[in-house]
């Protein structure tokens, strides 16, 4: 790792049916601390997980080479790097923040799956969300990097969801987010997409980059 860790620059990836700017605030933060930023913006239900995560690993490699970068990864997102670096592990990922990641897959995409309007509109990723049905990226192992996990939740058996089995953020479940071989993993109160909008959020996103844990 370079002597000053704020030189390493921090990639985002966002999620499905989103766009970079989801990350604007977050971004502020870090640039007001002297982190250069960079986002992976992809049209998130053109292709399947597996062919985002091969596009991921390409633009890595043409915008940074191999330079070691920090990763911050949120919903969807984290799927995609994680086919990325499973495809390519030479990636020179130095920590990487997972923020409600749907690691097991997506009950809500499940109940949604029953609308015609949800398949039309996710398309292909949205089948790869199901977690009623086995998944690529289940099968895969967890990335030999350092990574946290920051889940969204309540705190209790009902979460932001009450369609929902046990705690969660809305969209992703507290236990859909484990991943064998996390380092820590911590829960805030915030909502799926919300989270990305708070100073805590980030403050817990700065602690695991700068020093491998969250700040419990």
């Amino acid at each position: 790792m370079n002597e000053n860790p704020r030189n390493i620059p921090v990639v985002f990836i966002h999620g499905i049916l989103a766009k970079p700017i989801v990350w604007w605030k977050m971004e502020q933060h870090f640039k007001a601390d002297g982190f250069q930023t960079m986002q992976y913006g992809y049209p998130s239900t053109k292709q399947s997980i597996i062919e985002h995560g091969s596009d991921f690993a390409e633009w890595v490699h043409k915008n940074l080479g191999d330079k070691p970068f920090y990763l911050v990864t949120h919903s969807m997102g984290n799927l995609v790097a994680r086919e990325a670096f499973y495809a390519d592990s030479s990636m020179k990922i130095v920590r990487w923040v997972m923020l409600a990641p749907p690691n097991q897959g997506a009950e809500v995409a499940d109940l949604l799956n029953r609308l015609i309007l949800y398949r039309w509109i996710t398309r292909t990723a949205g089948q790869d969300l199901l977690a009623a049905e086995p998944q690529h990226y289940m099968t895969i192992p967890s990335p030999s990097v350092p990574f946290g996990i920051i889940a969204g939740g309540k705190g209790d058996k009902k979460g932001f969801n009450p369609l929902l089995s046990g705690d969660n953020d809305g969209e992703v479940r507290v236990a859909e987010t484990y991943l064998s071989g996390y380092h820590d993993h911590i829960l805030l109160e915030y909502a799926h997409t919300a989270m990305l909008w708070y100073e805590e959020t980030y403050e817990q996103v700065l602690a695991f980059l700068l020093n491998g844990n969250f700040s419990h």
